[in-house]
């Protein structure tokens, strides 16, 4: 398995083809209960720091988690909420929109019909250049809502998955 190559697929394409065993794995992915179900996880070989981001304006500032109660908040479709979000999504304090990308989820920002994003700095500028939409229209929050570590998958149907976790690793080890 170590002779394939990487190919780039959408994101939900992707995840699902690794699931059914047709990619040997895929990446980066944080941990979700409900992946564990289907994947074996690596060792974390990454971690990031997610903001919530807001409109620009200083009605609009997230200073504090408590800044974020009675929000509407986008998350595409296939991303994980951080554990902050998914204790105030469950506590009835947040409600999540969930688009295909991160795009659509930067115009219902900017069009006033979700508060505020999750993500990582480099994603939403990536987003904004995607679409076509000046970064400056956004500011980040003051508080960090997480910071994750990204994993390799490997769906639990592909033969010697385990194999293929462990030498990611020992790999991952000599870097």
């Amino acid at each position: 398995y170590l002779d394939k190559q990487i190919e780039w697929l959408p994101w939900k394409r992707g995840y699902e083809l690794a699931k059914q065993g047709e990619y040997h794995a895929t990446f980066p992915y944080i941990w979700s209960s409900e992946r564990a179900e289907s994947f074996y996880y690596s060792d974390p070989f990454f971690s990031s720091t997610h903001y919530a981001w807001s409109r620009q304006g200083q009605s609009n500032t997230l200073v504090t988690e408590n800044d974020l109660h009675g929000k509407v908040f986008c998350n595409p479709l296939g991303y994980g909420d951080p554990d902050m979000i998914v204790e105030l999504t469950d506590r009835k304090l947040l409600r999540r929109e969930t688009p295909n990308n991160m795009q659509q989820c930067i115009k219902m920002l900017l069009g006033e019909r979700v508060d505020f994003i999750t993500a990582i700095p480099s994603e939403v500028n990536s987003a904004f250049i995607e679409a076509g939409i000046s970064p400056g229209k956004v500011q980040q929050s003051e508080f960090a809502v997480s910071e994750r570590s990204h994993h390799l998958i490997v769906s639990k149907l592909v033969p010697r998955a385990q194999e293929l976790i462990d030498d990611f690793n020992s790999f991952m080890g000599l870097l």
